[in-house]
């Protein structure tokens, strides 16, 4: 099974207070190295969006990301091209990952002791 990792930010003051314009060049930096990523088949973007905070005891966050990367290792370069495009600077950033199990195997880890 593939590792996910899922990503939830939201904008911090400093990304609030920039113009269209520079938000623009932010948002086209990350997705320029994202898109390495996924071009040399060493991510999959699974999905992408906004959290519907209607949703019961959602996450604390405005958006979210979900990759599937073959093994854990590879989130480092997730991490290294958001920073790399300045991502941090302009988001608060939680990441979350873990081995994706099916639903045995799952039932085998929360029953553990």
């Amino acid at each position: 099974m593939a590792y996910v990792f899922t990503q939830v930010f939201t904008g911090r003051e400093k990304w609030i207070k920039l113009t269209k314009a520079i938000k623009e060049q932010v948002l086209q930096r990350m997705i320029s190295s994202l898109s390495t990523l996924a071009g040399e088949n060493r991510v999959q973007l699974i999905a992408i969006g906004e959290i519907d905070g209607k949703v019961p005891r959602a996450v604390d966050a405005e958006f979210y990301v979900t990759w599937s990367v073959p093994i854990n290792e590879l989130t480092s370069y997730i991490v290294g091209h958001f920073q790399e495009s300045e991502w941090n600077e302009y988001f608060e950033l939680v990441n979350i990952g873990g081995k994706a199990l099916t639903i045995p195997q799952f039932a085998e880890v929360i029953l553990r002791e």
